[in-house]
């Protein structure tokens, strides 16, 4: 998460862009926080996270898009999320489960 005054939270709403696409998104789970200097799990399903945390988290878009894996499409894998038009997450979609 980059510079944000306020934290993110399980059940937020966040408007996500995704190569071309602008979606909103339901915040349904906080899986872990990861230290970024060493890659390891420092926190497991934590409450929140803020300014400075990487942390893996998943996110179920409410309405249809096409997005992909970063590892199978890096183009489509990309993410951003945005709050008042400045970006306050950036990240990569590890998993995409297709309905």
């Amino acid at each position: 998460m980059l510079n944000h005054s306020s934290q993110i939270e399980q059940g937020d709403h966040l408007i996500v862009h995704c190569h071309t696409a602008r979606f909103a998104c339901l915040l349904i789970e906080l899986i872990d926080k990861i230290d970024h200097q060493i890659s390891e799990t420092i926190q497991v399903y934590p409450q929140s996270i803020k300014s400075g945390d990487l942390a893996t988290v998943k996110m179920i878009p409410l309405e249809p898009v096409c997005v992909e894996k970063f590892d199978d499409y890096p183009s489509l894998g990309y993410f951003i999320v945005r709050d008042k038009n400045k970006i306050i997450a950036i990240g990569i979609i590890k998993d995409v489960e297709k309905v």
